[in-house]
């Protein structure tokens, strides 16, 4: 009589699965879990002085001081910043697509005053900002605005700041080299 692997297999596994059913398990939790010399982690915090003189002992070379490079991606270089009196909001740099000679003493390079959010600013400032809905090809440069949009922009005479879902975006400048996409 042939025997059937699968009960062969199941039956070696039940005297191992009894054994391990009467071992006890030890929980996670309680001092019998903790070691029995137990210190103050504020024993084993180095300070600057120990962790230099360990480098000493070691051998090893002294550390070479390198200053830190400003790499323009800060968050005050990439930002526009538009305020009025005591409240100013942020915006990408490259979101103002129109700016009229009266309000270009309102883009500041440097927050003023009290931050707010743009919807907040917006409805404080209506009368000189407007926002614009753009797509997202226009966004990308591989669109550009029309030229009828940018001439109502000069019509109003009001600041115009691009948006996608009234959320403000920065906008590259139309490339008429680069291959458009279907």
């Amino acid at each position: 009589m042939k025997a059937n692997p699968w009960i062969v297999v199941a039956l070696c596994g039940l005297p191992v699965c009894s054994v391990l059913a009467d071992e006890v398990r030890k929980g996670g939790i309680g001092m019998e879990v903790l070691p029995s010399r137990l210190t103050a982690p504020v024993r084993d915090v180095s300070d600057d002085e120990s962790l230099l003189a360990r480098r000493t002992e070691r051998g090893t070379r002294a550390l070479k001081v390198v200053a830190r490079r400003n790499t323009g991606f800060g968050f005050l270089e990439l930002s526009q910043f538009i305020g009025n009196g005591s409240t100013s909001t942020v915006l990408p740099k490259g979101a103002v697509l129109f700016c009229p000679d009266q309000w270009s003493s309102r883009l500041l390079s440097a927050p003023d005053g009290r931050i707010v959010p743009l919807a907040e600013f917006v409805a404080a400032n209506r009368n000189w900002i407007a926002l614009h809905e753009v797509s997202p090809a226009q966004v990308r440069g591989e669109v550009p605005i029309p030229d009828g949009e940018r001439e109502a922009f000069a019509v109003h005479g009001k600041l115009v700041i691009a948006t996608i879902a009234a959320n403000p975006v920065s906008v590259l400048p139309s490339n008429s080299n680069s291959p458009q996409k279907p």
